[in-house]
This record gives structure tokens, C-alpha cells and sequence, in this order.
């Protein structure tokens, strides 16, 4: 396995990455792609790396990227759902793409990166399998207004019956959803999706419903939704989640991917990864 740091050309700017090649010839490529709250490409406590070299040991490439203005990367940092990366994760999808020479694509996104995700697999061809890591399909700006504030901590605060008014109210915010739910239908048709959900009161019953009615309508391509351990506890805070995700993960691509071709002593890789630091030189200019 070797890592190369690259700086791929996309647009005005310059995306901050890492090429993880496995030592054979790659059975494919996977993009990882951090949420947009600042995360670097590594995710949280280095989550993304240990899923690269978990997907190294299984002979698949990998490149985990940044949004722009956020570690490496030039540009502005835009945190909004209405500011998603979609052009610029494609073109890095299609620099590792050329540079390992893997014929096969998909994609692991976490919040953000799990919408970006939705919108950048049918982009490009080779794409057959996606991850998405808490898409959070209520997820909005939080109010700053100090009023709505204390209402909310004051519902929290109520036993049992605060839990309830909680549910009731994101229940009936769900018909927001709609537009996320509704690319997740539109890729679910044409590409293996695998979602990792924590159980928050935002999600509930209705994300497991959605699935639950998409399963088995979508032909020869698994859809699959498993609940992450540490309950309503933030991100990835739990190393038993982190835990939990690395290895879901990798162990998916593994399996919705080719096996690895017979023989071969990795000179394919080789040669890749020796026009990867050509490209790598010609950026740096």
C-alpha cells in the first residue's frame, strides 16, 4: 500500500487530497468525502484513513478529499447544503479514476458529503455503489433566535412527555425531507446504497419506513440500512461507532465490488501510482 498527497486542478481551484493505491492492481476506486463542518479529509479522528487502508488490504484504491477552503484546499469554506461540492468531488473522481486505473467507482460521504454523494454518483459512469453515513434528511440551520432556544431546552427537560412532543414535531416536519428522500430513490435504482444511521429522535421510525418501502423494488441492487451503535451521541465521538463504520465500510466495497483479477504481480498500480506523482509534479506549477 502507498499514499500519495495530490492537489487536483477543479476550476479556480485546488482540491486537497490522498491517493491510497493497494499493492495489486485495484479491483476499484472509492472517493471518501467528510460532511461540511470543517472536517479535513481525514474525517474525524482519522476515521477516513483507517477506512483508505482498510479498503487497501482488500486490493481497493482509494481518495479522500476535502471541500474547498477547508485543510489543503484553496477556496472559500461554504458550510450549507446549498453549497455542496458535487463539481468538485467529480473531478477528483476522475483524477484517481485515470491515475489507478480502476474501471469501478463509488463513494462513502458523511452528512454533507452523504448529499453530495446522491448527487455525484449518477455523474459518473463508472460509479456502481455508494455509503452514506448519517444523511440526515431533516438536518437544517439550528434557530439562533434566543426564544425558540429556551422553548427547545425547556421541552427537553420534560419527562418522558418532552420526548414525545419532540418525536410528534419531526414526524410532521418529514413531508421537508422530500427532496433528499427523493434523490435516494432516484440512486437507489441504479446503484448499491448502503446507509449508517445513529437513532435520533430526527430519524425515528420514518428513515427505516422510507427504506424499508424501497427494498426489493430496485432489481439486482442491495439497498441496506443498519443503525450505528452509541444511540443519539454526536458523530463520531464513539469509538464503538467509529468502529462500527470503518468496518461496515470496508467490508461493503469488498463485497459489491469485483474480486480481485487472477494473478497479476501489481505492475498495473505501479505504473499508476508513477503517473499519479507525474500529475502530482505538473499541479504543483
Amino acid at each position: 500500500m502507498k499514499e500519495y498527497p495530490v492537489f487536483v486542478p477543479s476550476g479556480d481551484e485546488r482540491i486537497g487530497a490522498v491517493v491510497c493505491v493497494p499493492d495489486a492492481p485495484p479491483r476499484g476506486l472509492v472517493l471518501l468525502l467528510p460532511g461540511g463542518g470543517g472536517a479535513p479529509r481525514s474525517q474525524r479522528f482519522g476515521l477516513f484513513t483507517k477506512i483508505a487502508r482498510g479498503l487497501a488490504e482488500r486490493d481497493i484504491a482509494s481518495v479522500r478529499m476535502e471541500w474547498p477552503g477547508i485543510g489543503d484546499s484553496t477556496g472559500r469554506a461554504r458550510y450549507s447544503f446549498k453549497a455542496l461540492p458535487v463539481e468538485h468531488s467529480t473531478t477528483v473522481a476522475r483524477f484517481a479514476l485515470r491515475a489507478t486505473g480502476a474501471r469501478v467507482f463509488g463513494m462513502v460521504g458523511n452528512c454533507g458529503g452523504a448529499r453530495t454523494t446522491l448527487l455525484a454518483l449518477p455523474t459518473v459512469p463508472e460509479a456502481t455503489s455508494g455509503v452514506l453515513m448519517m444523511l440526515k434528511p431533516l438536518t437544517g440551520t439550528r434557530s439562533r433566535k434566543q426564544a425558540v432556544r429556551k422553548t427547545k431546552l425547556f421541552v427537553r427537560k420534560i419527562p418522558r412527555i418532552g420526548l414525545v412532543i419532540r418525536r410528534g414535531y419531526w414526524a410532521l416536519r418529514w413531508r421537508k425531507a422530500n427532496p433528499v428522500l427523493d434523490q435516494l430513490r432516484s440512486v437507489s435504482g441504479v446503484s448499491d446504497l448502503l446507509l449508517l444511521e445513529a437513532n435520533t429522535v430526527k430519524v425515528g421510525n420514518q428513515l427505516p419506513r422510507f427504506v424499508e418501502g424501497l427494498q426489493g423494488k430496485n432489481g439486482r441492487h442491495r439497498l441496506e440500512l443498519r443503525e450505528m451503535p452509541g444511540g443519539g451521541v454526536r458523530a463520531f465521538q464513539s469509538i464503538e461507532r467509529q468502529e462500527f463504520a470503518i468496518r461496515a465500510a470496508v467490508e461493503w466495497f469488498d463485497q459489491v465490488f469485483p474480486p480481485s483479477p487472477a494473478g497479476g504481480n501489481g505492475s498495473a498500480a505501479e505504473l499508476s501510482a508513477a503517473e499519479l506523482i507525474a500529475e502530482r509534479e505538473r499541479t504543483r506549477s
